[in-house]
């Protein structure tokens, strides 16, 4: 979670709150390097998306059955 939102400790101390739009509940940045691939937020960073890597963590994903 803290890949895709970074500053949720301090939001939460500072703010007593914290975004839900950043929370995440894809598993694909443990999945990711746990496959030889860079870790990221694949589904909500575009970044991430635009890399050869999104298609081959989709193929493995769909391999597996997730």
């Amino acid at each position: 979670m803290t890949l895709a939102y970074p500053n949720i400790l301090a939001d939460a101390v500072e703010k007593e709150c914290w975004k839900r739009v950043h929370l995440s509940h894809f598993s694909d940045c443990t999945t990711a390097p746990r496959n030889g691939l860079i870790s990221g937020c694949y589904p909500l960073d575009k970044y991430y998306t635009a890399k050869p890597e999104f298609q081959r963590l989709k193929e493995i994903k769909k391999a597996v059955g997730e």
